[in-house]
């Protein structure tokens, strides 16, 4: 009785603290943010009607936000804005969303136009989604971004227009001659630049010398295996210190996998790699090669993996293991594997990763979908269990982890031929009812992945 109460009074103890830290660095930082982004206010200027925009026509403002999404912009009021924003010559910094509008290829231009005579800018987000944009108008405004010299930070989203290869090879040597940006964004989901607009544009951008921060967004954009070229784009960005790349939903197998992995081991600075390639014809040949890169990052401390809708079985989380336990940076890990392939044996090379992975203190998975049967999931909870502060919510078979303070997943070493074993007397002493009950859900699994 007295070991149960020191065992909770040590467990007690060490979580006090590890909170207490853990709050006083998160009221410290929301603070510093609080008075960051509470001095920004005081500077901006914001705006919701574009109407009143060009009736106060306050030319000498150096920092403005003109939020007009859904609001209906003709070409005329864009052009209309741009000759406003034409005589602003000293703005720094610029937010500007015209959402959902139809400014097309002449509004497009017009905006080209001002920002070339807007020099002084440093910080510039423009939102030009649903715009019915073509490359004609891109590259008129990709001439304009192109004068902007001074500017440090770009976000830059193109969703949902008419934007091809063409387009994107123009944005991406526009934005090369930026040389001073460090943080960029750039989103052409739900566009037609395939694989080759893809590589044009990565190639352009590596010209930014002194980014350290990128973000591209693919998704929806017929991205394939025939031009594998963007792999060698992106060994160029050795200074990167965050990566973050969306090519959900396209039709990259696993050459362009393997492609995509080779080009992130000159990646080496990394501290953080976000890679989402949901929804694409990849299998363990892939996520293998995917996973291969990893070892190299010796600076990595936050990784997400985003593989759901592929075709990943044992072999790949068998990679996935020798990758992760030779990663010993990583202190935050989110990885989604739902409606993948997955069975006994891969559910197991998983937990045994993550039991030799002693720095993580953040991890979420989501394995919703995949072939593992019930009695071999619940074994991976007992483990996950065993963790100190380690929340685990279980739905079916989705698994959300957050971990605050990642300790002990006990996976011995030495068990692997013990389990494999075990699990093999468990499946000869199971009854003929759950045999056919596990038969009848790994086929309808197997209908709804192919």
């Amino acid at each position: 009785m007295s070991q149960v109460f020191l065992y909770f009074q040590e467990l007690f103890l060490y979580n006090s603290i590890f909170q207490i830290i853990k709050q006083i660095k998160n009221i410290a930082k929301q603070t510093l943010e609080r008075k960051l982004f509470s001095k920004m206010q005081q500077f901006v200027s914001y705006y919701y009607d574009i109407q009143k925009v060009l009736e106060e026509n306050k030319t000498s403002e150096t920092s403005l936000s003109i939020d007009l999404s859904y609001k209906e912009i003709s070409v005329q009021q864009t052009q209309n804005l741009s000759k406003f924003l034409y005589k602003c010559k000293n703005i720094s910094y610029l937010v500007l969303s015209l959402l959902g509008n139809k400014i097309g290829t002449e509004g497009t231009k017009a905006l080209g136009i001002c920002l070339e005579n807007c020099l002084n800018i440093k910080t510039l987000v423009l939102t030009l989604g649903m715009n019915k944009i073509c490359d004609e108008g891109l590259i008129h405004l990709a001439k304009g971004l192109a004068q902007l010299k001074n500017m440090t930070y770009l976000a830059f989203y193109l969703v949902s227009n008419q934007i091809k290869a063409e387009g994107a090879q123009k944005l991406g040597e526009s934005l090369g001659e930026c040389s001073n940006l460090t943080t960029l964004t750039v989103s052409l989901n739900d566009n037609k630049i395939g694989f080759a607009g893809a590589q044009k544009l990565v190639q352009g951008l590596s010209k930014c010398q002194k980014l350290t921060e990128l973000v591209l967004e693919f998704m929806y954009n017929k991205l394939n295996d025939k031009d594998l070229s963007i792999g060698l784009a992106l060994q160029n960005f050795q200074q990167l210190t965050k990566l973050s790349l969306n090519a959900d939903k396209n039709q990259i197998g696993n050459l362009g996998a393997a492609a995509i992995g080779n080009s992130l081991v000159s990646l080496k600075n990394l501290s953080s790699l976000n890679l989402s390639l949901n929804e694409n014809n990849i299998d363990d040949e892939g996520f293998s090669q995917i996973c291969s890169c990893l070892q190299n990052m010796i600076k990595l401390q936050k990784l997400e993996l985003y593989f759901s809708y592929n075709r990943i079985k044992s072999e790949g989380l068998l990679a996935f293991h020798s990758a992760l336990i030779n990663c010993e940076t990583i202190k935050e890990l989110i990885i989604f594997l739902d409606f993948n392939r997955i069975d006994n044996e891969g559910l197991f090379y998983l937990g045994s990763a993550l039991s030799k992975c002693k720095r993580i203190l953040f991890l979420t998975i989501q394995l919703e979908y995949n072939y593992f049967d019930t009695q071999t999931l619940h074994k991976f909870k007992t483990q996950m269990e065993k963790s100190r502060s380690l929340l685990i919510y279980s739905f079916d078979l989705d698994i959300y982890i957050t971990n605050k303070n990642y300790q002990e997943l006990i996976f011995d070493e030495d068990d692997v031929d013990d389990y494999i074993s075990d699990s093999q007397s468990d499946k000869e002493s199971d009854s003929i009812d759950s045999i056919k009950e596990n038969n009848n859900q790994q086929e309808d699994y197997q209908s709804i992945l192919d």
